[in-house]
């Protein structure tokens, strides 16, 4: 990939100026290439969550994720978002910065933990149950896969996640969110995912499934059951209300990306919408859909979901297992 020219500022000094509170390398709360603040997007107490990365030219917390500059300084100077530029420009500094592939938005955050065992749903069980394995079996899934390369488990009949299907959400090989999905017809939510004040990393700053897709082409889905269809390379935004976080770490991790939301008119809005935004980052974005009317991929086949996963990542030789 090629170097590009990138808007960097010193905000040492444009923080220094206007007496805006930071920490740098040494301190506990920052790391080399990073300059932390308070962040004023957050609720609650401070504590120099929100970062500006002095390589890449970024705000972001690691509570709430990734932060426009002119937005982010606009607020810590508490200045009009057109002043802010003027400061900017004051303290432009260009640099030449080549782009690595793997670069993800969240490298702001720690090196995250496991999320712990004292917040997983009441009455886990270590492995899938027959009723569960039968409800999968029975829209064309295979169980003993899916507990195997996603790590499913039952929630037995205690607690708000009672009888339902435990999706963990692994980033960077660690547990960080879970999500579950009902079996019960008369459940009110489908999907009910981790509390967010409990979540390592709020889910809908990450992608679902990142973990597999080392190249540089990904396929973006909307759920979970899509992703177990495809496999590996392909990455879930939790539904068709994608994030900003969500849309930065597509734009800067992956340069071709495949967008293959469900046929209805409202996902396909949706999938336009991020492919418009993924648009500023470079590299590729189209847009996919599926021949048949009113079928998602994870309503796929096995055999389906493979040749089409197959026809779309080969176009530019690559080819995920």
């Amino acid at each position: 990939m090629n170097a590009k020219n990138i808007f960097n500022i010193d905000v040492i000094t444009v923080f220094n100026t206007y007496d805006v509170p930071f920490v740098t390398e040494g301190d506990k709360h920052s790391r080399p290439g990073w300059v932390q603040v308070h962040c004023p997007f957050c609720e609650g107490s401070q504590g120099y969550h929100l970062g500006y990365n002095t390589v890449k030219a970024y705000f972001h917390c690691w509570r709430c994720g990734w932060h426009p500059v002119l937005e982010a300084l606009a607020l810590l100077l508490h200045v009009t978002e057109h002043e802010a530029n003027e400061v900017a420009n004051k303290h432009r500094i260009d640099t030449l910065v080549a782009p690595s592939s793997h670069f993800s938005p969240l490298e702001a955050l720690k090196t995250p933990e496991d999320l712990s065992e004292s917040l997983l749903p009441l009455s886990i069980c270590p492995e899938l149950s027959n009723g569960h394995k039968h409800y999968l079996r029975e829209r064309g899934f295979d169980p003993l896969e899916l507990e195997k390369l996603y790590g499913l488990q039952s929630v037995g009949h205690l607690g708000p996640y009672k009888f339902r299907i435990f999706v963990p959400i692994i980033y960077e090989g660690r547990m960080v969110s879970y999500q579950t999905r009902a079996v019960l017809r008369t459940a009110p939510l489908k999907y009910k995912a981790c509390a967010k004040k409990d979540e390592v990393i709020h889910h809908k700053h990450i992608l679902y499934n990142a973990d597999t897709a080392i190249g540089d082409t990904v396929i973006v889905v909307e759920g979970v059951t899509d992703v177990w269809k495809l496999g590996a390379g392909a990455v879930a935004t939790f539904g068709t209300a994608w994030t900003t976080q969500q849309a930065t770490l597509l734009g800067m991790r992956w340069k071709r990306r495949i967008i293959l939301f469900d046929s209805e008119p409202a996902a396909q809005e949706r999938a336009e919408a991020l492919a418009n935004t993924l648009s500023q980052f470079g590299g590729e974005t189209e847009i996919a859909t599926l021949n048949k009317t009113g079928i998602d991929p994870g309503g796929l086949s096995y055999e389906e979901a493979k040749k089409i996963k197959r026809n779309l990542l080969r176009r530019k030789g690559v080819n995920y297992a």
